[in-house]
């Protein structure tokens, strides 16, 4: 029997819902109670930030009045800003259908994208970066993460261009880059090239009919669980107020804040140490993108109780030693960042 490939259109909904049905669609295909699924879905307008951002809160925005909705995505990299004119996507599906690098499996899902787009009539074509360009202009693009033997795709692709123009606004008041496609003059859409703005519902026919070409899996309609319903209510619980990137309850100690600029981008170390210099508490942030879902949480777990002094050298050890896929930034970046982290003065000290 040829497993099929589930669709779902959840509509528009907040932005702080939507990520967390991502969280759930990807939990439930990882431990086997979901087969692959292929959801779409849109947002008021929101600023979704990359997994590994820090924001000072995740309380929504507002500009000239309006509300902008601010969440966090289960892929790294850069902020994505959308609106209901930019149609979403989550796919969900197994590696073993697409090998072990992710760059590839990323390649091939824009390969996909642009595919179903041009059969609308319009040349459309992908960059290495996970970009989908029509002429010199993008109108979409593609992360991706995993966890386990389970990929997860988020994709968006720009219907209309209406909104746009408080985008980068949005990416300030938040403290968070924007990827490429989100601003600057390059930034477009279908309906710059089409002449008006495509449903959505066309642009949907259009991919998923391609994506289950591609994958071989015939498309069935159907809706999330009453499982994944109680995850994505159970994540949001948890969620409900957090800031930015931090984890877990504040720790004693001194505590030192740094950062290093990539080439695209910035990683922020925040460490605090206890009096015999160790480690008690890390956080790793940034507009990267690193594979799988849990590794940076691995990395900062392992680096607690570590010596200070020592970190920089762990992590890029541990970094080197592991299976990490890394994008936009390497293991002697990171360590690089944690060291001027160790060796700033505090900025305070938690109370014992």
């Amino acid at each position: 029997m040829i497993a099929s490939l589930r669709l779902i259109d959840t509509g528009l909904k907040p932005a702080g819902w939507n990520a967390a049905v991502s969280q759930a669609l990807l939990g439930a295909h990882r431990t086997g109670h979901a087969g692959d699924t292929l959801r779409f879905y849109r947002a008021p307008p929101s600023v979704l930030l990359g997994r590994y951002q820090r924001t000072g809160s995740t309380d929504a925005l507002r500009h000239d009045g309006k509300v902008i909705g601010v969440a966090r995505r289960v892929t790294g990299g850069p902020a994505a800003f959308v609106t209901p004119d930019v149609l979403c996507f989550d796919l969900v599906t197994e590696r073993a259908c697409f090998g072990l690098s992710l760059s590839n499996a990323i390649a091939l899902i824009c390969t996909s994208l642009a595919a179903g787009i041009a059969r609308t009539g319009i040349p459309t074509s992908f960059q290495p970066s996970g970009t989908i360009v029509i002429g010199n202009r993008s109108v979409g693009s593609v992360t991706g993460t995993f966890d386990g033997l389970t990929l997860i795709f988020q994709g968006f692709v720009h219907l209309s261009g209406d909104g746009l123009e408080i985008a980068e606004h949005a990416a300030a008041r938040a403290k968070v880059k924007l990827g490429p496609t989100f601003c600057g003059p390059a930034c477009g859409s279908l309906s710059v090239i089409l002449g008006r703005t495509p449903l959505a519902r066309e642009i949907m026919a259009v991919i998923s009919a391609k994506f289950s070409d591609d994958l071989k899996r015939p498309l069935v309609e159907a809706p999330l669980s009453a499982a994944e319903l109680d995850v994505v209510s159970e994540h949001l619980a948890r969620s409900s107020g957090f800031e930015g990137h931090a984890k877990g309850c504040p720790t004693s100690g001194a505590i030192r804040i740094a950062q290093k600029r990539l080439s695209d981008g910035i990683i922020q170390v925040r460490v605090t140490s206890n009096d015999d210099g160790k480690i008690s508490d890390i956080q790793i942030a940034g507009d990267f993108s690193i594979a799988p879902v849990g590794a940076v949480d691995e990395l900062e777990h392992a680096l607690r109780g570590v010596s200070a002094v020592a970190a920089p050298d762990y992590a890029r050890e541990i970094l080197e030693r592991s299976d990490v896929v890394m994008y936009d930034v390497a293991p002697v970046d990171i360590a690089a960042a944690i060291a001027r982290a160790v060796k700033t003065r505090p900025v305070r000290r938690q109370p014992q």
